[in-house]
């Protein structure tokens, strides 16, 4: 399904500034807009991330990003997974996550991967392998769960 999209997969050094700017663009118009989720969303994480860019042409239409191990985070982080919203419920979002997923094992082999999931998104992660753990939390007015991957995908 990928095959008819462009996927780039780049650390934030390599990104030029026409990227940028579409990846915060995608990012703002999912989780401020469609979500009305406010929290500060370009944060340093970007910086040390690896940025998972779908294009269709020139206009970007899928994302995520594999945050490293840092500080005390024994674990590598997949997060920001955003699609436009015509290509959800078309199974993009399974690739993407997919491609994260596997980017992240070729990068970390022996690391676990954590992500926090919207709650209306576990069983959706589930069905990758996610297993959930720890308390419900709000983030930025949307409800979440952490969850890590243990290491097997569908």
């Amino acid at each position: 399904m990928l095959n008819q999209y462009e996927l780039i997969i780049e650390p934030f050094i390599a990104l030029n500034l026409y990227q940028l700017h579409q990846i915060l663009q995608l990012r703002q118009r999912v989780f401020m807009l469609e979500q009305q989720s406010l929290y500060l969303d370009a944060d340093n994480d970007d910086l040390d991330a690896t940025h998972i860019m779908l294009y269709d042409g020139p206009k970007l239409v899928g994302y995520t990003r594999i945050v490293p191990p840092h500080l005390s985070m024994e674990y590598v982080q997949i997060g920001r997974i955003a699609l436009v919203e015509a290509l959800r419920s078309q199974g993009m979002g399974s690739e993407l996550l997919q491609v994260a997923l596997d980017t992240a094992k070729r990068q970390f082999p022996n690391l676990p991967v954590h992500l926090s999931a919207q709650i209306h998104l576990q069983t959706w992660y589930e069905a990758f392998g996610f297993e959930t753990f720890g308390d419900v939390f709000d983030d930025g007015g949307v409800k979440h769960v952490k969850m890590r991957w243990n290491g097997t995908s569908k």
